[in-house]
């Protein structure tokens, strides 16, 4: 049973969400009508619009914190899920690093038996030799 599929799908689904929160994350949201969803007609047209005023930015100073830190803190500052894409990147780490080994070991292995399987062939080379010599010798 083969894992590549589901595997590039959950890896593909990992990208794309953290593509998105990062994005979110460094661009920020923009201002948005809350009457967009009507086609921007608004219910009273004397109400002036009301934006979302993002909150202040942070200015935490994280510069000094590896860069790994400071994507960590951004997964988790998302909440449940943030904490749930680091687990899942954790897991496909250990996932790769295994399946890495065991590439490795299988490899191991087949050099080893295509040695022995080619040492054996050379030995039936041999008896095939011998033995053919052995009936030229008994019908000569």
């Amino acid at each position: 049973m083969s894992f590549k599929a589901p595997l590039s799908l959950i890896l593909a689904g990992f990208l794309l969400s953290g593509s998105v929160i990062l994005y979110t994350e460094i661009v920020g949201q923009e201002r948005k009508d809350p009457y967009y969803d009507l086609g921007g007609k608004h219910p009273n047209p004397n109400l002036q619009p009301q934006y979302y005023q993002p909150p202040p930015p942070r200015h935490d100073d994280h510069s000094d914190e590896p860069i790994t830190e400071q994507i960590a803190t951004i997964f988790l500052d998302q909440g449940w899920i943030g904490g749930m894409m680091l687990l899942l990147m954790a897991y496909m780490h250990y996932s790769q690093k295994t399946a890495r080994q065991d590439r490795i070991k299988l490899e191991d292995k087949l050099v080893q038996l295509l040695m022995d399987n080619n040492t054996q062939l050379t030995k039936f080379s041999a008896e095939m030799e011998n033995m053919s010599r052995e009936l030229e010798r008994i019908r000569g």
